[in-house]
């Protein structure tokens, strides 16, 4: 008989107990206090057991009735199911009690119309099960399979969803019409807290959904079906509004970034929407027509996943633009350059020839420039992802100054350029990817070097780029990661872990006390 980990209720009743503070009518657990003093006493509630709690082993129910009877039996708050094989079971109107299933397959199972006093699912496989129209207020969901779940017009109100980043699945999942109010997507970014992600085939559909009150932000919304859903008190983060974009801003929209929340009108929220697609529907082209592409560079600079090549054609177009007011001789250099690059198209991977050819004549072009003046001396820049890509022009607005802290808060890397009074510059940073894997920089006495374009140590040895930048827009050599065949030696200011890397990032406008905090905090990381 399989049995349930301490810790694995805990979190589960931890969670319900959470919730019912949240409500005005809490659902009727109330068995929180037995869980904490099984484990003061260093006992596993598993093998508790009394009037109030009870443990099912679900492979003895054998039907639909004895299910009813194990969890609707008088003076018995809580039952807890574990494992149990209820595969197609048609359990449609059904009123029960509050049910706990861990570890149990209800896969194809029918729930349409019932009515669920705060249910459970634990490491439970509800693939392609029927829950329309059913009643599961204060439901928990934890690392379960909803691949295939229809959930249209179910209530789902003040639940809860954690969990599952491999061993469960959304892919499917219809919640169109469901009532989702004050529901919470409680997602980490590690194996073990992660949510399931999109990974192909059926998307989540939650068209009409009523999110009111819902926290979303560290939920993946990409490719989920919003249109028509209702969005009022709604937590989001940045980086998803681009995504909520079609749904119904009935109310204020919270921005979470980190610890910082900033609160938008639906006004405010529909300014930063239009802002965003105009910027993105810049981004998404090269410095040409893709509907004139006339050669095979240029159609793989089209490519549907080569955003990044058309933004290094940009980057070249714009830079080569600037370079023509400073050396008039450019424009050979820039036709040579063209020819060299359409080579690429005979190598065994294009894409990434072309990718290294534009990374070369971008640091060619920016050494004729010269150095700017970016930064005074003196100075300190912050620099973070782009979680919410908006015109520069916009930057410079007082709604891009109220939704700051909200970004800054979002970005998963932070970097700091200094430049001392004698002009020389040092960097330090770090950034966060997958499965909570890092990266790091920090070098110092760092200065522009014309020849190849990057900011470079103060050195005897090799010329060693660390970072440059465009347009207030910053790049760290090959994102972090180690070099091996051209410069291994950058290795000593910069690392990244496997799921990691430094993605380009944008300058933004900070007071001196952030700056500050970030100083600090960064140096206690290095």
């Amino acid at each position: 008989m399989r049995l349930i980990s301490l810790k694995l209720v805990l979190s589960l009743l931890f969670a319900q107990s959470m919730l019912s503070a949240a409500h005005a009518t809490p659902p009727p657990l109330r068995c929180a206090d037995l869980i904490i003093s099984a484990d003061r006493a260093g006992k596993d509630i598993a093998d508790h057991s009394d009037r109030r709690v009870v443990r099912v082993d679900g492979e003895t129910l054998a039907n639909p009735d004895a299910l009813t009877a194990a969890v609707n039996r008088q003076g018995v708050e809580a039952t807890i199911i574990v494992g149990g094989n209820f595969h197609g079971w048609d359990l449609s109107g059904l009123s029960l009690g509050l049910a706990c299933f861990v570890d149990s397959d209800l896969s194809q199972s029918n729930w349409s119309q019932a009515r669920l006093s705060a249910p459970a699912f634990v490491q439970t496989n509800l693939e392609a099960s029927n829950f329309q129209g059913a009643n599961i207020a204060h439901v928990y969901f934890d690392n379960s399979n909803l691949k295939e779940v229809n959930a249209r017009d179910a209530n789902l109100s003040w639940g809860r969803f954690g969990g599952g980043w491999f061993e469960g699945s959304v892919e499917g999942w219809i919640i169109d019409g469901a009532d989702l109010t004050g529901f919470v997507f409680d997602c980490g970014i590690t194996v073990s807290d992660g949510c399931p992600v999109y990974q192909g085939g059926a998307a989540i559909s939650a068209k009409g959904t009523d999110f009111t009150r819902a926290t979303l932000h560290s939920f993946s919304l990409f490719n989920v079906a919003l249109t028509g859903a209702l969005l009022d008190q709604t937590i989001i983060g940045p980086g998803q509004l681009p995504d909520v974009a079609q749904a119904e801003f009935r109310g204020d929209i919270i921005f979470r970034g980190g610890v910082e929340d900033v609160r938008l009108t639906a006004e405010e929220a529909q300014i930063l929407v239009a802002e965003n697609a105009g910027m993105k529907a810049v981004k998404d082209r090269p410095s040409f027509d893709c509907s004139k592409a006339a050669t095979k560079v240029e159609a793989e600079i089209c490519g549907e996943y080569a955003s990044d090549l058309r933004l290094a054609d940009r980057d070249i177009a714009a830079l080569y633009q600037r370079a023509k007011s400073v050396d008039s001789g450019v424009r050979a250099s820039q036709l040579t350059w063209l020819k060299q690059r359409d080579l690429c198209v005979a190598t065994e991977y294009p894409s990434d020839c072309i990718r290294e050819s534009y990374s070369l004549r971008k640091g060619q072009l920016l050494g004729l420039l010269g150095e700017t003046d970016w930064l005074a001396p003196g100075e300190t820049a912050l620099f973070i992802d782009d979680v919410l890509p908006l015109p520069a022009s916009f930057h410079q607005s007082d709604l891009f100054t109220k939704i700051t802290p909200a970004l800054v808060g979002a970005s998963m890397t932070e970097i700091l350029v200094e430049r001392s009074d004698q002009g020389l510059y040092s960097i330090t940073g770090s950034a966060v990817g997958a499965n909570a894997h890092t990266c790091s920089i920090n070098a110092s006495h760092l200065y522009f070097d014309q020849q190849s374009g990057w900011y470079i140590p103060v050195s005897e040895g090799p010329a060693i780029p660390i970072f440059r930048i465009f347009d207030d827009r910053l790049e760290i050599f090959a994102a972090g990661r180690r070099d091996y065949e051209q410069y291994p030696q950058a290795s000593g200011f910069m690392s990244c872990g496997m799921r990691a890397s430094f993605g380009e990032t944008i300058r933004i406008d900070v007071g001196d006390a952030l700056i500050e905090n970030y100083r600090k905090s960064l140096n206690e990381e290095m």
